[in-house]
């Protein structure tokens, strides 16, 4: 877990002659405190929209939550009057993941080399309607959170159309102030995304998506708000938000597979415990895969690529307690092993042929190859038994086959093999012998 180092910036957009005054950015570092370094590593981005005359701190939940955990928080604090321009707010959102970006390949800047290039746009009210002018029509964000997102003008839900990235829309039943039926359902229903999760919590109001210091959000609510409830806390609301919010930017701003699952077992926890009042879900995503792990043969064992966990496979089979990275076969036949990485994310190596030379001991101490090692392109086989005809393969270290053929006049021409370490293997019927060659 990271410490919370914090800084204030006047990023200037050319673009709009424009300078996105105040910005507050929180940041993962070794010694919390404003201006501090930020601590070694890459990480994603989080700019979120604050809702209407709702300071930026009034969400220190988000970022007291999401920075520990190796975030940058991006909040924008313009356009907090009582006339705010909507179509400026979503443009300051959408530079704001831009600049941070641009910051990262700048030498002087504290973020050089700390920006991961993958970043989320989140927002609460206005601020959740502006995440979509922010994304509309472009990829500068790889995901959507939104929390009881009003509808904008310009309008969001027109703008939601041009938006394709994942959405998560979180959503209030008791929301009275930007009403589901009015916003965040029509926004999400005419959201171009191929991914996209409504969830609206039992209980949940508007302002309660706040942690604190939104009293004109919760005026306005005690007024417009009667005849609503009960209502869930805001200790509540913000925790079953978090808990939603959490892995769903696991699994999009850092490939964790196992993260996506969390989510949908949340989403089942909440649906059981009726914590949702209502919730639709369209479409899952395709998993990332983990590095292709491979298989070097080290004296009779096999060994894996280092990963998190392993299960080793006979001709496509699993084997059974075979699940340590190295693994001793015990018959010839076709090994893989698939690896699961620490992000939960699951590959499977290239087949690698192995065979047991367990039963052949006297016909493997009956052949000598020479010269071994060669600094030319033939090698010899001498022994009693008669080596013509039979199958030969040189293999590499990872048990790639080379070169393949049948064995003439005892000899193997070596011309396409480049110098190093390999495998040689003759085989024929239930003889086998293996040996490794060396090419100088």
């Amino acid at each position: 877990m990271y410490s919370i180092g914090h800084r204030t910036v006047q990023p200037y957009d050319i673009s709009r002659n424009r300078t996105i005054t105040d910005t507050e950015i929180y940041y993962p570092a070794n010694t919390a405190g404003d201006n501090v370094a930020v601590a070694n590593g890459q990480f994603p981005v989080l700019v979120f929209g604050h809702g209407f005359t709702i300071r930026w701190d009034a969400y220190d939940y988000i970022w007291s939550y999401f920075v520990p955990k190796g975030y940058i928080c991006i909040f924008a604090r313009t356009e907090g009057n009582l006339s705010p321009n909507h179509g400026n707010f979503g443009g300051d959102l959408k530079f704001l993941a831009q600049w941070i970006q641009q910051e990262n390949s700048n030498s002087s800047s504290p973020f050089f080399g700390k920006v991961l290039n993958k970043a989320a746009v989140m927002g609460h009210s206005m601020g959740g309607g502006c995440a979509y002018l922010a994304a509309s029509g472009n990829n500068v964000f790889t995901t959507i959170v939104s929390l009881a997102a009003a509808n904008t003008n310009p309008s969001a839900i027109t703008a939601a159309q041009s938006v394709s990235c994942p959405v998560l829309s979180i959503a209030g039943a008791e929301d009275c102030v930007t009403k589901p039926n009015e916003h965040q359902i029509p926004i999400f229903d005419s959201l171009a995304s191929s991914i996209k999760y409504y969830t609206e919590l039992t209980g949940a109001s508007h302002c309660n998506f706040t942690s604190s210091g939104a009293s004109t959000c919760f005026s306005a609510e005690g007024i417009s708000c009667l005849g609503y409830g009960p209502f869930i806390s805001r200790a509540v609301q913000n925790s079953r938000t978090l808990r939603l919010a959490e892995p769903w930017l696991e699994f999009w701003l850092k490939d964790k597979c196992n993260a996506w699952q969390r989510f949908l077992d949340t989403l089942q926890t909440y649906i059981s415990n009726q914590y949702l009042s209502a919730n639709q879900q369209i479409g899952n995503p395709t998993m990332p895969s983990a590095a292709v792990p491979t298989i070097t043969l080290v004296g009779n064992t096999l060994q894996s690529s280092p990963a998190s966990s392993y299960q080793w496979y006979w001709n496509g089979n699993p084997i059974p307690g075979a699940t340590q990275q190295t693994y001793t076969p015990t018959q010839s036949g076709n090994y893989t092993v698939k690896i699961t990485d620490s992000n939960g994310c699951t590959a499977t190596s290239a087949p690698f042929n192995y065979t047991s030379t367990s039963s052949f001991s006297n016909f493997q101490n009956q052949i000598f190859i020479f010269p071994n090692p060669t600094q030319g392109n033939l090698i010899h086989f001498h022994s009693d038994v008669n080596l013509n005809n039979f199958n030969y393969e040189i293999m590499d270290a990872s048990g790639k086959i080379l070169q393949n053929g049948k064995l003439q006049n005892s000899t193997i021409d070596l011309t396409g093999i480049n110098n190093g370490l390999y495998i040689i293997r003759l085989y024929e019927k239930n003889f086998s012998f293996i040996s490794k060659l060396i090419k100088n």
